[in-house]
C-alpha cells in the first residue's frame, strides 16, 4: 500500500479523522458501532459528532474536511492544519 493510500485509509489528523467516520456513517451507512470500532472512537463519541454535525449542517455551517496547511501549524484538536467552517 503506498503513503497516499493510507493517507486515505488511516486517516491521523482529527479534523480529517473526523470527516471519513461522519462520511462512513451517513454515505455508506455503517452504524455507530462500527464507525467507532474502525476509527477507534467510543459509540458515544460517535454520535456526539453526529449530532454536532446535524446541529452545524441546520444553522448552515458545517464542519467538513475544509483544511488549510499553516505554516507554523495550530493547536486545534491536535491539527497542523487550520479549520475554516464551509457555508452551505
Amino acid at each position: 500500500m503506498t503513503p497516499e493510500s493510507l493517507f486515505f485509509l488511516r486517516p491521523e489528523e482529527p479534523i480529517h479523522k473526523r470527516y471519513e467516520a461522519l462520511r462512513s456513517f451517513y454515505v455508506e451507512g455503517m452504524t455507530a458501532r462500527e464507525v467507532s470500532a474502525k476509527f477507534s472512537y467510543t459509540v458515544s463519541t460517535v454520535y456526539a459528532k453526529r449530532e454536532r454535525f446535524q446541529d452545524t449542517s441546520r444553522l448552515g455551517t458545517t464542519e467538513l474536511l475544509v483544511l488549510h496547511p499553516t505554516a507554523t501549524g495550530t493547536e486545534r484538536e491536535g491539527s497542523r492544519w487550520e479549520y475554516r467552517p464551509t457555508h452551505c
